[in-house]
């Protein structure tokens, strides 16, 4: 975001789905007023107590209207069951001229299936079935069971489910929630292959779009 010329420095940030709160306390560090919000409850305690943490689910925000500056959510939207929903919700609680970001490996890409990579191109239930064969031995409850209900990426992720999620699909949520996109760029790469028309798809490892709510 800094590079695009937008400082969080005094800004009110709702880091949304904020985990181990890596990101939470990079904003802090730059400045941000920060509200660490994830619906793990279990996470946000071993968080440290500095910032406000708040247990919330993603499509349903305890915020009220226009309450942020920027809402910041890193690797969160191929969680939630509800795209379009996220992204309404979100705009929601940013004032009129304020931020969104949101980051996600496209579905498609190499690292879209997350712990199934590369194995998430073959379907579910062969993605799933490879992954415990193969890594059976770092395999946990949660995820053995996966297997044994037949396989499902809803399923999967500590429970948060894992959604099939690509970059014309995030842009075009985006744009009908009301938000303006102000760019789409490719983390982690000095090519902005997020931008090419469907072979974007399958070569960007992490898309970022940078979203302005209206004034």
């Amino acid at each position: 975001m800094e590079a695009k010329g937008l400082s969080v420095a005094g800004r009110r940030v709702l880091d949304l789905g904020c985990g181990l709160g890596g990101y939470t306390e990079a904003l802090r560090e730059r400045g941000a007023w920060v509200v660490a919000a994830d619906l793990s409850a279990r996470t946000l305690a071993e968080l440290d107590s500095t910032p406000p943490r708040v247990c919330a689910d993603a499509l349903a925000l305890p915020f009220a209207d226009d309450a942020f500056d920027l809402a910041f959510c890193a690797s969160l939207i191929e969680h939630v069951a509800d795209g379009p929903a996220l992204l309404r919700g979100v705009l929601r609680v940013v004032r009129a001229g304020g931020y969104g970001y949101v980051s996600f490996p496209p579905f498609y890409s190499p690292r879209g299936g997350h712990q199934f990579a590369p194995y998430h191109l073959l379907g579910e239930r062969v993605a799933t079935w490879l992954y415990l064969r193969t890594r059976a031995r770092r395999t946990p409850a949660w995820q053995r069971s996966i297997v044994a209900e037949g396989g499902s990426y809803s399923r999967a992720y500590h429970g948060f489910g894992l959604h099939r999620v690509t970059i014309a699909a995030a842009r075009r949520w985006a744009v009908h929630a009301g938000w303006e996109v102000v760019s789409l760029s490719t983390r982690f790469s000095p090519v902005n292959t997020a931008r090419w028309p469907v072979i974007g798809e399958f070569l960007t490892w992490h898309a970022e779009f940078l979203l302005r709510k209206p004034p």
